[in-house]
């Protein structure tokens, strides 16, 4: 007899001994089921495995065997001996922990950014999205059989690994780990299946990670790349054609202005997504102006301090697509106009009342000088104004920005810090020494910490975020940014409720109002907590001094030439009357002496009785403790 083939649930042989002639036991016999006849869907018939689902398989990746033939479905070897596949895969794993690479968003936007300045986007990169699992990315390279597609992959990997993700390569829905330091030429695995499964299955040297097929959602990349923001960047050099995207109500105004100050300028109307309308304008100076032919700072400054205002310039022109940046800052990926459709205008602006939009088609611009000349010119009238009571009134209310700067950059006098960057600044301020500590104070939070000083500005620490006071206020705002329209600290402190013993630290995406209180001298953050410094000391009473009395040398009348010296009555104590003449004697009796008065712990003492037989080495050592002590 022997053991029964039947797979129990836990995915173990069963051990039992067979039925003679059959290779089921007892236990595990098959038993006929009875049905009617009217009955459509007969029970189906129990598996031959003992019923249960079917667990997904489990691989592992094993470093590439030499020169072998790769056997993972799909691999093949470069010009450089290092394993490929048709098909790559960026994993960004969902985790609960604080990562210092940044959440799950700013991770995406870093893989993308990277990618992108390696080849362009259309047709290459398909984001999903894996609930609980992350991200995943699936990269098709343009030409997969090159030569060389390791140092395309070897990018990604760079990338992924930037975001603390994972790459793996491979086809259809099963991929292997790409290589690392521990697998030179490539990961490889025997044996291994495409399954029937629509999941994906991500071989790696720690198993098989399965991502369910229901859990993926795809990510349209032209939208994906809209919900990027500019980031800042310094050093822009002004272009000779900008753009200002307005609402309609500032149509006039901007026109009036471009015109009185010789500038050419295009304009368009269109509807946003979100059913609104808004006006661009399309500016360049005059060939025969007289600030000539670049557009001077000033009319950006202005322009950008307007509310619901934004400064544009052109960032990249492809195919009849057309993509404005805000002035000042940078979009954080290059090349992407292929990705949206032809005959569009793309709009990126880190503004509040702007949105990035993808315009399809794109506006039309007409010339603004002829549409002013095409108007009819009004005829003079005579108009009345009738005062109205208090309610009916109309509100006028201008609101407070934050906008960018232009100009040198400030040094700054105040540092929001998190965790991180705070056991960062520990570090690194025991580095520099020089540093007045006694006049930088800080406010230590649980979320983050603010270091601030109003006399000195902070320098040399490249972490945090800078800011800048307001007209030497109680109120900072990011370096390289300001507040419009500039008012008066009274009215200004009185509209964001600032008070007197509070300083306020307001950034583009949150305020921190900091109680004056709360500040102390940094130097306490630098040393240890305060039951670490705890010592016990034993403090006695000292006990009453001895009352000391000097008899001067008895002299004979007559033997004045016979006094001895302090240092002669110390040399006779120490080697006594009888040995005095002897030299051999004396210095024995004094190196005796030292040693007693340093046995004592009379470190004084013995270092004048080594100083007699001129053992200076030893003396310097006694009068150094003495010193110490």
């Amino acid at each position: 007899m022997g053991q029964c083939k039947t797979t129990l649930d836990t995915g173990k042989q069963c051990s039992n001994r067979t039925v003679p002639g059959k290779d089921y036991c007892s236990k595990h016999k098959p038993r006929i089921k009875f049905h009617r006849i009217t009955d459509k869907t007969p029970a189906a018939a129990p598996s031959k495995s003992g019923g249960g689902e079917k667990k997904p398989p489990d691989y592992k990746a094993e470093p590439k065997d030499g020169n072998a033939k790769p056997a993972f479905p799909g691999l093949q070897t470069d010009k450089r001996n290092i394993l490929i596949a048709p098909v790559g895969i960026i994993w960004l794993r969902q985790t609960d922990k604080k990562d210092e690479t940044g959440n799950i968003s700013g991770r995406l936007i870093r893989v993308i950014s990277c990618l992108n300045r390696e080849t362009s986007l259309a047709g290459l990169v398909t984001v999903f999205s894996a609930e609980k699992n992350g991200i995943i990315i699936r990269i098709n390279p343009n030409n997969p059989s090159t030569d060389d597609l390791s140092r395309f992959y070897d990018t990604a990997l760079a990338a992924a690994e930037l975001s603390d993700g994972l790459f793996y390569i491979g086809k259809e829905r099963i991929f292997i780990r790409y290589r690392d330091g521990n697998a030179p030429g490539g990961y490889d695995a025997d044996n291994v299946d495409i399954p029937d499964s629509k999941d994906i299955f991500l071989i790696d040297i720690d198993g098989t990670h399965v991502i369910q097929e229901k859990s993926l959602a795809e990510k349209p990349l032209d939208k994906l790349l809209l919900s990027f923001s500019p980031r800042p960047e310094r050093g822009t050099e002004i272009p000779e054609t900008i753009y200002a995207l307005c609402r309609p109500a500032l149509y006039s105004m901007l026109a009036e202005y471009f015109r009185n100050h010789d500038f050419l300028y295009d304009v368009a109307r269109f509807c946003t997504p979100e059913k609104s309308t808004l006006v661009l304008f399309k500016i360049f100076p005059r060939h025969d102006a007289p600030i000539g032919s670049i557009i001077p700072g000033f009319m950006l400054t202005w322009l950008a301090g307007l509310p619901w205002c934004a400064v544009l310039q052109e960032s990249e022109i492809e195919e009849g697509r057309t993509m404005l940046v805000e002035y000042g800052y940078r979009y954080p990926c290059r090349r992407i106009a292929d990705v949206f459709p032809q005959e569009s205008l793309l709009i990126f602006t880190s503004n509040p009342d702007f949105s990035n939009m993808c315009l399809i088609p794109c506006p039309t611009f007409f010339d603004g000088d002829e549409l002013i000349k095409s108007t009819d010119s009004c005829n003079a009238a005579e108009y009345e104004i009738t005062p109205v009571n208090d309610s009916s009134r109309v509100s006028l209310k201008v609101p407070v920005r934050l906008i960018p700067a232009s100009g040198p950059s400030p040094f700054p006098s105040a540092l929001i810090l998190d965790n991180r960057e705070t056991s960062w600044l520990c570090r690194l301020i025991r580095c520099l020494p020089e540093l007045p500590f006694h006049r930088f104070f800080m406010c230590q939070g649980k979320e983050s910490s603010v270091l601030m000083s109003r006399e000195n500005h902070i320098e040399g620490i490249p972490f945090g975020i800078p800011l800048c006071s307001v007209k030497d206020t109680n109120l900072f705002v990011p370096v390289q940014s300001r507040l419009t329209p500039e008012l008066p600290w009274a009215v200004l402190s009185e509209v964001m409720g600032i008070s007197k013993n509070t300083y306020s630290f307001m950034t583009k995406d949150f305020r921190l109002d900091v109680p004056e209180k709360n500040f102390s001298p940094l130097s306490r953050a630098l040393v240890a907590e305060s039951k670490e410094l705890r010592s016990d000391l034993k403090i006695e009473p000292a006990s009453e001094l001895p009352n000391l009395k000097w008899t001067g040398p008895t002299q004979k009348k007559g033997k004045s030439g016979n006094r001895k010296g302090l240092f002669q009555k110390l040399s006779e104590k120490a080697t006594g009357a009888s040995n005095k003449e002897n030299p051999a004697n004396r210095e024995a009796a004094f190196q005796q002496e030292a040693e007693k008065c340093r046995g004592k712990g009379d470190f004084l003492g013995a270092g004048v009785c080594f100083a007699m037989i001129d053992d200076s080495a030893n003396a310097a050592r006694c009068f150094k403790k003495a010193a110490e002590r």
